[in-house]
């Protein structure tokens, strides 16, 4: 970017301010969706427990006698919310959980990351922003851009929302490090690896205690108690699939592989231009290395896509 000192500041601030408020706006639509998406599957994963316990309390209400007389409402009650809560679990899953919402938060997320690379790109001046039309060239890019995410409706966000965080150019070498790098690992990839790693941890503590339950209930079914217990072993079983299910469907075991490694690739990136005493003076070295950072994250963006877009219903 061959601009006059005195301008070049003001130029390029005023050209990466529009592509970081996209950023902004797709990010938010991004957190948005996703929000959704995850609300739903703990709807439906509540909707079908409540569903296989109720529906054992009917069978276990009928069974000790307890549907005749003034206790016949009670089993027929348990067994009607039972249906209902199956039927919606089923009717939502189907509706609400489709790959087509999920592929509108992964277009969203992508283009988010997408936009949010260029910038960086730009402002730090490696190719193909080392041009003398270097704000044409994101220009064109942002509505390419733009034109990938074409029929998503996205979030509506106040003005200075958009330029929330926006970094000034040009960028040193330093200035990149701290504010795209080290952000990047210490508070996106750090923070979301131990954000998967709880839900991945509770949810092998609650298949242990649903396992071990299923053991208790065998036990007691060996020993002569099997009218109280029968009915509970599918309930288990189905428990236990459904939150298996439900964890598959966060993908949080894949997650938290993906951003270990690529936070890990990140830091022995850093480590090495750290190690080998360039700077700024180096052009060929300092491109190198921002473009090196670039694809990490670009390719742990591009495998995180590829895994979403996978089926991913919830029980499918």
């Amino acid at each position: 970017m061959n601009i006059p000192s005195s301008t070049q500041r003001d130029v390029v601030n005023s050209a990466s301010d529009y592509a970081w408020g996209q950023y902004r706006v797709w990010a938010a639509t991004s957190r948005e969706l996703k929000a959704v998406v995850s609300a739903w599957q703990f709807r439906v994963l509540t909707l079908f427990l409540v569903g296989a316990v109720l529906g054992a309390l009917s069978k276990q209400t009928a069974g000790l006698g307890l549907s005749g007389g003034n206790w016949s409402w009670l089993a027929e009650l348990f067994s009607w919310i039972s249906a209902i809560a199956l039927g919606l679990a089923a009717f939502f899953s189907k509706e609400i959980l489709s790959t087509d919402r999920e592929r509108s938060w992964v277009r969203a997320r992508s283009a988010a990351e997408a936009f949010k690379s260029q910038v960086y790109m730009f402002l730090a001046n490696i190719p193909p922003y080392d041009k003398e039309n270097a704000v044409d060239i994101l220009f064109n890019k942002t509505e390419e851009l733009a034109n990938s995410v074409k029929g998503l409706v996205a979030k509506t966000i106040p003005g200075d929302k958009k330029h929330e965080d926006i970094p000034s150019g040009p960028l040193s070498i330093e200035e990149y490090i701290e504010l795209r790098v080290n952000d990047q690992i210490k508070n996106f990839y750090i923070p979301r690896v131990l954000e998967h790693e709880g839900v991945v941890k509770r949810g092998r503590t609650t298949g242990l205690v649903l396992g071990g339950i299923a053991v208790v209930l065998g036990v007691l079914g060996g020993s002569g108690f099997t009218k109280f217990t029968a009915g509970w072993l599918p309930v288990i079983s189905t428990a236990t699939a459904a939150v298996t299910a439900h964890i598959y469907a966060g993908r949080h075991q894949y997650l938290v592989i993906s951003y270990q490694a690529t936070a890990r690739q990140l830091e022995r990136l850093l480590a090495r231009w750290r190690a080998s005493g360039k700077t700024d003076r180096d052009a060929i070295e300092r491109t190198q290395f921002i473009m090196d950072c670039e694809t990490a994250i670009s390719v742990e963006n591009s495998a995180w896509m590829a895994e979403w877009t996978k089926e991913n219903r919830f029980g499918g």
